[in-house]
C-alpha cells in the first residue's frame, strides 16, 4: 500500500490539468501515432500466438468473457505506468536508458508477482524475465519510434484478450 501511495504522490505532482495527464503518460495522438497502431496490432497478436502455441492452448479464444476486458484494462495500466510515465522520464536521461530501464522495471514487476508461487506452478521465473522484458523492449522501440504509448496500449491490450478471452475469473495473479 505505501509503494502504490508513494507512487501515485509522485506521478501527481506534475499533473495539472487534462491535457498535461495526456502529455505525462504519453497519450498523444497525432498522425506517426496512426500509422503505428497496426505494428501494436502485429505485436500484441503475434506474442499472444506464441505464447499460446507455448502453453498449448487455442491460439484464438472460442469465447470471450468479461475478464478479457477487465485484463485489457490491467495491461493499458502497465503501459501507462511503464511506458508512458517511467519510460518518459527516464528518457529524458537518456533514450536508450529510458527504454531499457522500462523494460527492466516491467520485467522485474512481472517476475515478482510470479515469485512466490513459481514452484506450484512449474513457472520459470529466468525464462518469464527473459520474455517479458524483449515483450518489453519491442513496446518501448513502439512507443519511442511512434512518440506516443497508445501503439504499445494496443499491442499489450490485444495480447491480453487473446489470452484471458476464455478465462471466466481472474486468475489468482491479478488479485
Amino acid at each position: 500500500m505505501a509503494g502504490l501511495v508513494l507512487s501515485g504522490s509522485i506521478i501527481s505532482r506534475n499533473i495539472s490539468s487534462f491535457r498535461n495527464f495526456l502529455q505525462e503518460f504519453g497519450l498523444v495522438f497525432h498522425r506517426r501515432t496512426i500509422r503505428f497502431l497496426f505494428f501494436g496490432l502485429m505485436l500484441g497478436l503475434m506474442y499472444s500466438i506464441l505464447y499460446s502455441i507455448s502453453m498449448g492452448t487455442n491460439i484464438f479464444p472460442q469465447s470471450l468473457h468479461r475478464f478479457a476486458m477487465v485484463a485489457a484494462l490491467i495491461g493499458t495500466m502497465e503501459e501507462l505506468i511503464f511506458r508512458g510515465f517511467i519510460q518518459g522520464h527516464a528518457g529524458k536521461i537518456n533514450t536508450p536508458f529510458g527504454v531499457l530501464f522500462a523494460g527492466f522495471s516491467h520485467s522485474a514487476y512481472k517476475s515478482c508477482l510470479f515469485i512466490i508461487p513459481a514452484n506450484m506452478l512449474d513457472i520459470h521465473i529466468g525464462v518469464l524475465f527473459l520474455l517479458t522484458f524483449v515483450a518489453g523492449l519491442l513496446a518501448a522501440f513502439l512507443k519511442e519510434i511512434s512518440k506516443s504509448t497508445i501503439p504499445a496500449i494496443v499491442a499489450h491490450a490485444v495480447f491480453d484478450i487473446l489470452v484471458y478471452g476464455e478465462c471466466l475469473q481472474a486468475p489468482w495473479w491479478v488479485w
